[in-house]
Order: structure tokens, then sequence, then C-alpha cells
């Protein structure tokens, strides 16, 4: 697919040579015998090459290698060719294999792997393959320089992140929720400090204090003064002289 154009770049173990393609080296894997939490050898403290030749190993099929060295014979007990399916397979089913360790370390399905200590393969290297006559050769470079970056930190252990790890001792400050969108038809909620606060005992008709009550002003202190009423109105009042003026009612008897 390489040659037709229908890949841009291949990732390998294993790569030829051939005058039409580009092959660059993006580092070295280490690979491990794994073996399920529940296997006998899973426990032991310092297996050795002959205890693992008496357990059976799921392998991938002879077009494709594990790297297991050839002049040790195994005995096959499952035959995957993908890699997924080896590794669930050696985590459940009770079968040795030989896996990559950032494969293995990764790994978050059902049940758990465990890797023997038992250093019988050697660190194999991965080879990135592009066509030659690529059509964007610098995005294949920029592309090519970005993989074997994540190689050298997949070697260490470590993860390439965005932003940059916080200072020592500063506070981790937790991330921001989005706010819930409330439907446009829904009326807002009153707060309740905003919903007809009751008026306090000591607020309802507070008593007046007795000084206020009606209390005539004293004249010295009043700006106001009665206006005179005219002599001989309605509402003049009568005087002694119009008395003595003969108003007093007459009795008749």
């Amino acid at each position: 697919m390489l040659l037709d154009g229908g890949l841009d770049i291949a990732i390998s173990d294993a790569a030829a040579s051939r005058p039409e393609l580009v092959v660059t080296k993006l580092g070295e894997l280490g690979w491990s015998v794994y073996a399920g939490d529940t296997h006998p050898l899973a426990s032991r403290v310092d297996p050795t090459i002959d205890d693992l030749l008496q357990h059976p190993f799921v392998a991938p099929p002879e077009h494709l290698a594990d790297h297991w060295p050839p002049h040790l014979h195994r005995r096959i007990g499952m035959v995957c060719e993908q890699l997924h399916v080896g590794v669930q397979a050696c985590a459940l089913d009770g079968v040795l294999a030989v896996l990559p360790d950032v494969v293995a370390r990764e790994y978050t399905g059902q049940g758990t792997l465990v890797r023997l200590p038992v250093e019988v393969i050697a660190p194999q290297p991965l080879y990135a393959v592009s066509r030659r006559a690529a059509a964007e050769p610098k995005r294949i470079d920029l592309v090519l320089k970005a993989i074997a970056a994540t190689v050298e930190d997949v070697k260490r252990g470590t993860v390439r992140a965005t932003l940059p790890p916080p200072s020592h001792g500063s506070p981790t400050i937790p991330a921001a929720r989005p706010p819930s969108m409330a439907p446009a038809s829904r009326a807002t909620p009153i707060p309740a400090a905003s919903r007809s606060t009751p008026i306090p005992a000591a607020s309802r008709s507070s008593s007046i204090p007795a000084a206020s009550r009606g209390t005539p002003m004293p004249p010295s202190h009043s700006t106001l003064r009665p206006q005179p009423i005219p002599e001989g109105s309605l509402a003049a009042p009568r005087t002694p002289r119009d008395l003595a003026a003969g108003d007093l009612p007459r009795d008749d008897g």
C-alpha cells in the first residue's frame, strides 16, 4: 500500500530496504514474557527459562514475529493474528505471551498482566517506512519527528502534555465545570433573599414616642399665627358690648 499511495507512513519492527522506500529508525522497544495474575509463574520470584518452556504460549502466525528466540522450542497453545486478542488471552486464559512492554503497561482490560523476571528477549528496533516520492515530504518529516519523540517518551514512561506541570507546592485547581443551560422558556427562579422578605416584628407599627403624639408646640416655637377675624362676620365671637345693647332674649311673661 505504500508503493501505490494508499499509505504515507507504516510503522513496523521489521523493514525491507527498497530503492523507492525510506526507512527511518525510531528507536528500540523492550519485549518481555507476561502472564496473568492467576498463572502459576506469576507468584514466582526467580522463574527460569526452563520454567517458561513448561507452559503453553499464545503466539502470532508464522508470517508475524513476537521475537521469541528461535533456538528455544516452546509449546504453542493458541495462535492469534491480532495483538490485542493475544494480550487478552494472556490476561484471562492462563497462557504466556511475549509482548511489547509499552503495550502490556497500557493494558486496561479484564484481568492483570504480570511481567516475569526472565530476560530472554533483547530490545527490538522500531522503524517508520515512507515513500521516497511522497507528495508532501515536509509533512512526512514532521510526522516522523513527532513519532520518534513519542517513542522516546514511551521508553521513559512519560506522557507528553500540552500544559506544563504545576510547580511544587502550588495549589491544585479543579477543572471548571461548564454551566448548565436552562431552557429559555423556564422562568428564572427568584433568589430566596428577594421573595417578599417578612418585615421584622420590631418594624411593624412601631410605637410613636409620646413626645410626638399631638403634643402642641410651645408658642415660642410656632411659626404660624391665627389670622384676625373681621368684626361682625358670622364667625365673629359675640362681645359683651353686643349683649348690653339688648341682644339678650326677652321674657314676655
